[in-house]
């Protein structure tokens, strides 16, 4: 019974956290009926580009030649977008007024080798080859100084079409319809809007599709491990992940602790009318490896590539869907259609069907990014943040999680034990005890008494309570100052042996003369030949009784003088004999009592029997 008030009351705890967990708050507290959208940016727009992406690029398998087209894709539709030119530096002079003087857009492919893949990812066969590349591209506006912070907004391209070369995940006919072509489609747009509208920033803003990012973030790690990417890791204050857009919610995930930049886009999101969610800590919280070496768990909204620019100490944000607004025990991206992703479902069919305003939550981020960067506080929140990082250093020691899961157990152990002492007061439990018999052999004064013992007294309490140990002596009244040897005597002379349910001691017996006082007794050895000699002596006391009576009916009819005198005579002789040859032993009689021979004369015991009146007058 106490087991299983254990496990209710620790299965009642973790209910009752996870319930705390689950209704903490995610929706948007604001109206979402009519969000101020970026008017560049379509819906129409966004939908055409994913499906132009799907249908081309289905299998982005990691390391394939599937993956490289696509990165080919990718910087095709950069170059388009104006990307890989100068504007305005090399002469060319715009008609509008307000165009920029000057701006920057670089486009590059950064290659992953073999060499460096199979070092992160800890491969060690020879027999196969990797590559992968990651295309980069830069927007520099003129306002923008020499050495200015720089924002990284990024996506992953690849997909589990296929099993990658050289890994253990399995491949699963993925098209990535949803992780990741909304992410890829709603960057592009982005990107576009970058070149087209040219808005001046005092900060770069830096696109990069990752490839080998479906096997272990490859990608994003490898790209943070690039020496020519030194200078611009330093001069980042934020980096934005775009994943799996288009499901049930859009959250915005800054970090599990309170952050300035946490507010500061949910207050751009509310100002715009933008259906954003908050996870914060109300994400789930799971097991697992992630890019913080070390860390033993990690919350869903932070799984992606983000992770590792966060172990940079660089501040993120991650715009991802899901659905989190119930108690979950996995990432769940649909309450009602599951999870989807790097599977066969994963389709741009099933997407439009199942989630028909998928464009709308691409359209949504992409709004959220662009009103972000155009306000005059944006980049200062992000310095702000960047410059109070808090040292996470000790977050990465494994040792130190092993206290906090010590410390929780504890503190859980000690609430539960709490409420069981609660209960126990208000619903007591009567256990059963059992009863352990002991035998006190020196008397109840000597014995430790308590309710769970049955005591034998084999000194005090009465013969009934002898005969019958079942009945506690625990509160019977020792004897006070016992003579050990009553019962001795009793059997020796018989006078204190019960009769007709009587039951007297020896001293209540009553004496109609004076027995001879003396100092010695005599007792019954333990040898063979004592207990024959006692047995005979027995059965001639027995005969002697018989010729007792004889004697008092003669001394009755005045003929018993001489034959009374002389039985008592031989008994007497008898018994001499016997003493001479059985073991002695000297016992001091208490005062308080009469002494009674154990040799008791024929003419006590005639006492007994005959009646006072009866007698006859010398």
């Amino acid at each position: 019974m106490k087991r299983v008030s254990t496990i209710f009351t620790t299965l009642l705890i973790a209910a009752v956290m996870l319930f705390a967990c689950a209704c903490a708050p995610g929706a948007p507290e604001y109206s979402v009926k009519t969000p101020d959208y970026v008017s560049e940016i379509s819906a129409e727009k966004l939908g055409a580009t994913l499906k132009e992406f799907v249908t081309k690029c289905e299998d982005r398998t990691t390391y394939s030649a599937g993956e490289k087209a696509a990165a080919e894709y990718i910087y095709t539709k950069l170059l388009d977008c104006g990307y890989g030119a100068s504007g305005g530096a090399d002469g060319d002079e715009s008609t509008e007024s307000d165009a920029p003087e000057e701006y920057t857009a670089d486009l590059s492919v950064q290659d992953m080798h073999d060499a460096d893949i199979k070092k992160v990812a800890g491969i060690t066969s020879d027999e196969i080859h990797l590559s992968s590349q990651n295309v980069v591209a830069q927007y520099r506006p003129a306002s923008a100084p020499t050495g200015a912070k720089n924002v990284l907004i990024g996506a992953y391209y690849d997909n589990r079409f296929l099993k990658p070369e050289g890994a253990s995940l399995g491949g699963f006919k993925a098209a990535g319809a949803i992780s990741n072509g909304t992410g890829v489609a709603t960057l592009l747009a982005l990107a576009e809007y970058l070149c087209t509208v040219r808005p001046q920033f005092d900060f770069t803003v830096t696109i990069v599709f990752f490839g080998a990012s479906a096997v272990d973030d490859i990608g994003a790690r490898l790209f943070c491990d690039n020496k020519d990417n030194t200078a611009l890791i330093s001069r980042t204050v934020l980096m934005v992940e775009l994943q799996r857009i288009g499901v049930d919610h859009v959250y915005a995930f800054s970090d599990a602790r309170e952050t300035k930049r946490e507010h500061f886009f949910y207050g751009i999101s509310a100002a715009n009318g933008l259906d954003v969610y908050r996870p914060t800590q109300k994400s789930p919280i799971i097991t697992g490896v992630t890019n913080l070496d070390g860390v033993p768990f990690v919350q869903w909204a932070h799984v992606g590539l983000f992770s590792t620019f966060f172990g940079q100490n660089i501040p993120t944000l991650n715009l991802i869907g899901a659905n989190w607004e119930t108690i979950n025990t996995s990432d769940v991206e649909s309450a009602e259609y599951g999870n989807v992703s790097f599977t066969s479902e994963d389709t741009l069919k099933n997407l439009e069907t199942r989630h028909p305003d998928y464009a709308d939550k691409m359209r949504t981020a992409a709004t959220l990014l662009i009103r972000s960067m155009e306000s005059e506080n944006f980049i200062d929140v992000m310095t702000y943040d960047k410059e109070n990082f808090p040292d996470t250093d000790i977050l990465t020691q494994e040792w130190i999680w092993y206290l906090v899961a010590l410390g929780v157990v504890i503190i859980a152990g000690g609430i539960m034990m709490l409420v069981i002492n609660i209960v126990r007061k208000k619903y007591p439990i009567v256990y059963a005890q059992p009863k352990r018999m002991k035998m006190a052999v020196f008397g109840m004064d000597y014995e430790d008494k308590s309710s769970a013992d049955i005591f034998i007294d084999v000194r005090g309490g009465s013969a009934q309570e002898e005969i019958f140990p079942g009945v506690p002596n625990n509160t019977a009244a020792p004897v006070a100052n016992p003579d050990p040897f009553a019962d001795v005597f009793a059997g020796m002379t018989g006078a204190g042996m019960p009769k007709n349910g009587e039951v007297k001691n020896i001293s209540e017996q009553d004496h109609f003369g004076e027995a001879p006082e003396t100092d010695l007794f005599s007792v019954k050895s333990d040898s063979s030949e004592a207990n024959e000699e006692a047995e005979s002596a027995s059965g001639e006391r027995d005969g002697d009784s018989e010729s007792l009576r004889d004697t008092s009916e003669n001394v009755e009819n005045g003929n018993g003088d001489e034959s009374a005198a002389a039985k008592s005579s031989v008994r007497t002789d008898e018994s001499s004999d016997v003493n001479k040859k059985a073991p002695k032993r000297t016992v001091k009689q208490s005062p308080s009592r009469k002494t009674v021979s154990a040799g008791k004369s024929a003419s006590a015991k005639k006492a007994v029997h005959e009646k006072p009146e009866d007698k006859k007058p010398e």
